[in-house]
């Protein structure tokens, strides 16, 4: 799903380890799209979940994400907090420095202390497939 130069995607791997990709510039006029991406990977979550019956691991795509408005950081957060209950571990890789940033106010935001950030996509899936 692409609207402009946004990039939603969630996809799940072999392994069971959902991928999730967002990206672009997030505002308001974003919203639409976000929160359809937003319910699919919660979805997604919950459906690798039932079919395991376990908590799942999950690396997100963050290297083409450029900035968001504070309703998209605030629906992430609400992401975040759904998703919990359902996510053994999750890691980002390749927000700059802002967004690296506006991700620990998430953590913060969400209570999540099962989510890192990492440089690059080796690291953060290293990290989400360690026991």
């Amino acid at each position: 799903m692409m609207q402009g130069t946004e990039h939603f995607e969630v996809e799940i791997d072999r392994n069971n380890i959902i991928h999730a990709r967002i990206g672009g510039d997030l505002h308001h006029d974003t919203m639409p799209a976000f929160m359809a991406w937003a319910h699919t990977l919660r979805t997604t979550v919950r459906d690798v979940y039932n079919r395991k019956g376990g908590k799942v691991r999950a690396i997100i795509d963050i290297s083409e994400l450029t900035s968001y408005d504070t309703e998209i950081l605030a629906a992430l957060a609400q992401l975040m907090k759904d998703n919990e209950p359902y996510i053994l571990k999750s890691a980002t890789f390749g927000g700059n420095a802002y967004i690296v940033l506006a991700q620990d106010i998430l953590l913060a935001l969400s209570g999540r202390t099962n989510l890192k950030a990492f440089k690059t996509e080796a690291e953060a899936s290293e990290w989400v497939a360690s026991a």
